[in-house]
Parts: C-alpha cells; structure tokens; sequence
C-alpha cells in the first residue's frame, strides 16, 4: 500500500484549523527573512533571539552559559548570515533548491518506522499542528509534556528515552 505524500489535500484539511495559530507563532520568519536580519537578531547581545527562545520554550529557564553559543553565532557576522539564509531561501521558488526541497516535501514520504516528537508546549511549531502532519504520513507522533521547542535540551532524558525505545521495536 502507497503511504499518503507528506502535503496533500488531506494534510492541508487536518492542518487547516491550527494554521492561523501557526500564522502568529511563525511570525518571526518575515524578519529572518530579511537581509538585515543577522545585524537586527545581533543588536542587544542577540536580546531579540533570546526572547523568541523564551517564547518558544516558555516553561525552560536556559542559563546564561546554554544561551552563550547562540549569542555568539548572531555577533559573528558571517555566522548570523549563515544562520539566517535558510530563512531567506525558504520561499524562493526561482532557485533550483528550493524547487528541490518542495519536490522532497511533496514525494511519498519512505517506508519506514518514523518517530515525531514534539513539546506539548512548544511556541515555535503548533503542537497540534507537527501531531496532524505526523499522522497524516503515518508517524508516531509523541507530544512531550512540560517542554517547549528545544526538546533535546529541555528534557534530554526523556528524549533519549522515546528514541531508545523507538529504535529496540523497529
């Protein structure tokens, strides 16, 4: 049996009543899509990543030394450029990646065991949202309680778990 392509009909229907919500938390993107976005997300000590981290993952309260790396990366200028270039060619049909990123997003997705973990309080990716794309390809789809964006460093035991667990049944 043929599993269903990542994007179809069905997965923009199960996905329809949490995109206005996505909308609004994916706000972020118009900006990093900018060419000035690597000298605005550095200002202040990268403050403005800060806060989109603190909103992504609202109940983690990431020390100064977690942080340390990220800030370093946005105050180095050709690092911030490399950082923020995904963002800049997401939506750039004209160029042959992207053509080839969509043409990968459209495809069946493989045939294999495929785990998805979320944090059920993620403020980047609607977690209703990440569980209805999950199942639309036929993913186990894991919201993680009590964890925000940034899962692997908020709740590395329990991730480590699911991916143990996972890994030994398949």
């Amino acid at each position: 049996m043929a599993r269903p392509r990542i994007w179809s009909a069905t997965t923009g229907a199960r996905s329809l009543p949490y995109l206005p919500k996505q909308a609004v938390m994916s706000s972020y993107i118009g900006l990093t899509q900018s060419g000035l976005s690597p000298r605005l997300l550095a200002r202040s000590d990268a403050a403005l990543v800060r806060a989109l981290w603190s909103r992504w993952s609202p109940g983690w309260a990431f020390t100064e030394t977690q942080f340390a790396p990220v800030r370093a990366v946005f105050n180095d200028r050709r690092l911030g450029w490399a950082t923020t270039r995904y963002y800049r060619a997401l939506f750039r049909a004209h160029r042959p990646e992207t053509r080839d990123f969509y043409r990968v997003l459209t495809a069946p997705p493989a045939a294999l065991p495929t785990l998805a973990l979320a944090g059920a309080d993620d403020g980047c990716v609607h977690p209703c949202l990440q569980r209805a794309l999950s199942d639309s390809v036929g993913a186990e789809s894991v919201l993680i309680p009590r964890c925000g964006h940034f899962l692997q460093a908020e709740r590395p035991g329990t991730v480590a778990e699911y991916l143990l667990t996972h890994f030994r049944k398949n």
